[in-house]
């Protein structure tokens, strides 16, 4: 209950920190994590095949977080939908963040994943990158 992970671009520019009336240390660890973020109808399906974890509605609700093993990776997945999209952000160590991110692809090849966003999108057009 006295530790929190915040995940955002800025916390610096996040609202309600400095209303505590508790000591707060902010420790910067992202040089430690890689986040990836899943989203769609079938994100439950294709994090199901990887963890053991309850990704029904009301096994995982929206804003729910967990500690588990992502295919054998130490990983904190948390649900934060947009709209009416199920989608997962997954914090997992820096150095197995492309690990993850391949099988996080793999086990979403039935189901014809789009991938977007920078270094993915990128490295998801270079031929022979996933063998």
């Amino acid at each position: 209950d006295d530790q929190w992970m915040q995940i955002t671009p800025d916390y610096a520019n996040e609202p309600g920190l400095e209303n505590t009336s508790s000591l707060v240390t902010i420790t910067d660890v992202s040089h430690g994590y890689g986040t990836l973020l899943l989203a769609g109808p079938r994100a439950r399906l294709v994090l199901a095949k990887l963890c053991a974890l309850d990704f029904s509605k009301s096994g995982f609700p929206d804003l729910h977080a967990a500690q588990t093993s992502l295919a054998n990776v130490r990983a904190l997945v948390l649900r934060r939908d947009h709209h009416d999209r199920r989608a997962y952000l997954i914090a997992v160590g820096r150095s197995v963040t492309v690990y993850v991110w391949e099988l996080l692809l793999d086990a979403a090849e039935e189901f014809e994943p789009a991938v977007v966003g920078g270094a993915s999108l990128i490295r998801s057009l270079v031929k022979g990158t996933r063998e």
